[in-house]
């Protein structure tokens, strides 16, 4: 095992440093171009979150008329805008700011990333003012189809063994314990 910058795995996986790349690669044309991809090992869903003494007034499914605060420019903006034009959707230049208008109580309910949720929601700057309401959005057109690990075209008996090693784990319960551990605030 090697440890790489980010945007340094891609060479070095093409120049034989290590045998796969796992570190939340997506799936994209350019990469896709270059290596074969595993089977997803972990989803990012969209989610709404709102201020927890208005959990009881959202189902997850209906948000007519609802202030959203959305990251401006954001996969989540255009989500919304696209999917769901009924809302009143609040654009905020950072995520700080769309987080803190659900916070403060400017806006009904923020949409963003469900893993990066799960954390502000358990942490310190969110002042445990808000959770989850029912349901992850997974739209892969939007929020991608998964992180995968990535190998070298011609590697396919290795694909094929991680991909069997992703099924056993996930039918084996492994998987689930895994997430658990750390992310104890499930984002789906």
């Amino acid at each position: 095992m090697r440890v790489k910058a980010f945007e340094a795995l891609p060479d070095a996986l093409e120049a034989d440093e290590g045998d796969a790349a796992i570190a939340g690669l997506a799936k994209t044309a350019e990469l896709g171009e270059r290596f074969s991809f595993s089977d997803p090992y972990l989803k990012l869903p969209g989610r709404f979150v709102v201020r927890a003494s208005d959990r009881d007034r959202f189902d997850g499914t209906s948000f007519a008329g609802t202030a959203v605060a959305v990251e401006k420019g954001s996969r989540h903006a255009a989500f919304l805008k696209d999917r769901m034009p009924e809302l009143q959707i609040t654009e905020f230049e950072t995520l700080a700011e769309a987080r803190e208008a659900l916070r403060s109580g400017k806006v009904a309910a923020h949409f963003g990333d469900g893993m990066a949720l799960s954390f502000w929601l358990s942490g310190a700057l969110s002042e445990a003012c808000c959770v989850f309401v029912p349901g992850p959005w997974m739209e892969e057109a939007y929020f991608g189809d998964g992180l995968r690990i990535a190998v070298r075209q011609e590697d396919a008996v290795l694909l094929e063994a991680i991909n069997y090693g992703l099924r056993r784990l996930q039918e084996k319960g492994i998987y689930a314990e895994l997430y658990r551990r750390y992310f104890p605030t499930s984002f789906f």
